[in-house]
């Protein structure tokens, strides 16, 4: 109908592909990005909450914290 992308074959998060920039999905749905020559999940687990205190936005030197990995 051309307003949907259908990717018959399904591909594994972790296992090697090439060449970078393709795109995949897994047998769920979700959505993969070749990088670096690996098979890797994007979307809502790359992203990284990021916290700080009121201070840190009002002085110089305050710092923001952000989650260990």
């Amino acid at each position: 109908t051309g307003e949907y992308l259908q990717l018959e074959k399904t591909a594994t998060a972790g296992a090697s592909c090439s060449p970078n920039g393709l795109v995949g999905r897994d047998s769920t749905g979700a959505i993969l990005s070749c990088q670096s020559g690996t098979w890797k999940k994007i979307g809502a687990g790359d992203s990284q909450i990021v916290t700080a205190s009121a201070t840190a936005w009002r002085w110089p030197g305050a710092t923001a914290t952000c989650p260990s990995g």
